[in-house]
């Protein structure tokens, strides 16, 4: 027979896949049993990929992505995230936000993050990355912000104000 017999095609019986019968004839395959008389092999489930002699989830979270002003009188800004999926279902979902790229801060995803921009006035770069449980990690996802001092600015006004009225 070229029925795979389950009970004798279980071990290793990997997580995340799914037994079958026949010859494995992609990467993403397993084999089990080469039996030539019971071939079995193991699929890797969606999502999934070969690691050892098991499938584990090698793919970063997708869909993440965030939003902030595009301009600022504060160093203090509110980061709206939208947090990623994960196809293979790793949770809890990370996130990373930082001034500078591929920031490590890691603390579970929510929909808003208090982040602190560096000082000065001028156009500011935030970076946001994501990750799995695994430690599939996305690349960073950049948006800029203009950061106009409004201290500074009020200030200047009000030398301006003074100048007129010596006058």
């Amino acid at each position: 027979s070229n029925a795979c017999v389950l009970n004798s095609c279980t071990t290793p019986n990997p997580t995340n896949a799914t037994l079958t019968t026949g010859v494995p004839t992609t990467p993403n395959q397993l084999w089990q049993n080469s039996n030539s008389g019971n071939p079995c092999y193991f699929v890797c489930n969606a999502n999934y990929t070969i690691n050892g002699s098991n499938c584990t989830d090698q793919t970063a979270p997708t869909g993440g992505n965030f939003t902030i002003p595009s301009t600022t009188s504060s160093t203090s800004i509110t980061l709206t995230i939208t947090c990623p999926t994960d196809a293979a279902g790793s949770t809890p979902i990370q996130v990373a936000y930082g001034n500078t790229a591929s920031p490590t801060n890691w603390t579970t995803c929510t929909s808003s993050i208090a982040h602190t921009l560096t000082s000065g006035d001028g156009t500011k770069t935030v970076y946001v990355r994501f990750k799995d449980n695994l430690g599939n990690t996305t690349g960073d996802v950049s948006r800029n912000i203009s950061l106009i001092n409004a201290r500074l600015d009020h200030s200047r006004s009000e030398e301006h104000t003074s100048e007129l009225q010596s006058q």
